[in-house]
């Protein structure tokens, strides 16, 4: 521990005299800063600095129409996500290209289509899971005075690794516990390790991403006992077809080995936890941003702000939620506030939660319906509150919003209710 946070204050020390300070506020109060510089802006576009670049932020409908037309050669989403997880590093050696191309394809045909046509048929046994596995957490808690204390955050990301697990995996191995205790781990390896190497000079980056993550320890897991599975169906993909993610892999792409396929697939699992994971999409977002493009050649709107290679373009989403422009009193809780207006997979702005333009989330119909089947259980069997109101419910890093796993809920059985 020593070690890591001497490694980790040197990495500090190096980055800032390299970049000058540049930013350093970001940091620490990112979600404020670009709250703050969005509302003297006036729905024009903006510069936020961070340590690393800046970041255009676009905020207009037509601003957000101008920069998603613009070509993946320019502006790419593929190259912002590399730089913000570091893949090389925090998912050992496995490497993503700067531009989107034939490697994702068959992942997105498959949670868009596939999976959003067969939801029918997985919700019965993913609602079981839910509730099975709801139970299992409260049982195992705290309990006085009637009431079960839970902290909230490590038992939605249990709750969500587990029943994610029945549909990316199969029932087998949602039941192995060392299975899913990587499948836990393996995200958070992955963000907190994406965050240092950030900040890491390139020659220790290996090193530090291997102390993060033990040796790769969660993925070499996922690894041990997804490699046969794949292999195996790799080997019989030549005879039939089926609704899976291998399935959809480009059937001539040779470079498609079993390692190139687990790579992928553990990709997409990183993305399918932490936002249904999160309280509330609007007001409690896991991120203050979203829409992330890396600009690759220069890029200009048309009203003659001008973005350089290396910097991101960005939507500022929760400044736009907190607007009055477009939601009534945003500040203040609203039962009826979407009712018959819009719908949680909804895609269109001023609803920019799920991305922008063309990559909106393959996934956000399976997403949606988990979250709801997690909250039907909750609030038709138990009566909740927070343990300590008044105590801090998030941190902020750069622009994460990340709930602290110290919140505790209290979970009172209505049956006991009378």
């Amino acid at each position: 521990m020593l070690f890591l946070i001497s490694a980790f204050t040197f990495c500090l020390l190096y980055y800032f005299t390299a970049r000058r300070v540049r930013g350093l506020q970001y940091l620490f109060c990112g979600p404020s800063v670009i709250d703050a510089e969005y509302n003297a802006a006036n729905h024009r576009a903006f510069f936020v600095p961070t340590p690393s670049n800046s970041h255009l932020m676009v905020s207009s409908r037509e601003q957000i129409r101008e920069y998603t037309n613009a070509p993946a050669s320019k502006l790419s989403l593929h190259a912002a996500a590399k730089e913000f997880l570091q893949p090389k590093h925090t998912m050992h050696g496995f490497e993503w290209k700067d531009q989107r191309g034939v490697e994702g394809t068959g992942f997105v045909r498959a949670l868009r289509s596939l999976m959003t046509a067969n939801l029918p048929h997985f919700l019965p046994v993913l609602s079981e899971t839910v509730k099975i596995q709801l139970e299992k957490e409260i049982s195992e808690a705290h309990f006085a005075d009637g009431k079960s204390y839970i902290k909230l955050h490590p038992m939605m990301m249990r709750l969500v690794v587990k029943t994610n697990c029945v549909v990316f995996f199969g029932e087998e191995l949602a039941r192995n516990d060392e299975f899913t205790s990587a499948a836990l781990q393996f995200p958070e390896n992955v963000f907190v390790a994406g965050e240092i190497i950030r900040m890491t000079p390139e020659f220790l980056a290996s090193t530090v991403a291997n102390i993060i993550t033990k040796g790769h320890r969660s993925e070499k897991t996922l690894f041990h006992y997804l490699g046969p599975i794949v292999e195996a169906r790799l080997e019989t993909r030549r005879k039939e077809r089926n609704g899976s993610l291998i399935s959809s892999k480009p059937k001539d792409d040779k470079q498609w080995t079993v390692a190139r396929t687990v790579g992928e697939i553990v990709a997409v699992w990183f993305s399918s936890i932490h936002q249904v994971a999160m309280e509330s999409m609007r007001v409690s977002g896991s991120d203050a941003i979203t829409g992330r493009r890396k600009v690759l050649e220069p890029f200009q709107l048309s009203d003659g702000t001008h973005a350089s290679p290396g910097d991101w373009v960005c939507v500022p989403q929760r400044a736009i939620y907190f607007d009055s422009t477009f939601y009534d009193h945003p500040h203040a809780f609203n039962p009826t506030r979407f009712v018959g207006k819009e719908r949680l997979t909804d895609a269109a702005y001023p609803w920019v939660s799920w991305g922008c333009g063309k990559y909106i989330c393959p996934g956000r119909f399976y997403a949606s319906a988990i979250l709801k089947l997690i909250a039907f259980h909750i609030i038709r069997e138990y009566r909740c509150s927070l343990e300590d109101v008044t105590a801090s419910r998030f941190f902020v890093w750069r622009s994460a919003i990340v709930p602290r796993d110290s919140t505790v809920v209290m979970f009172e059985k209505l049956a006991a209710l009378g």
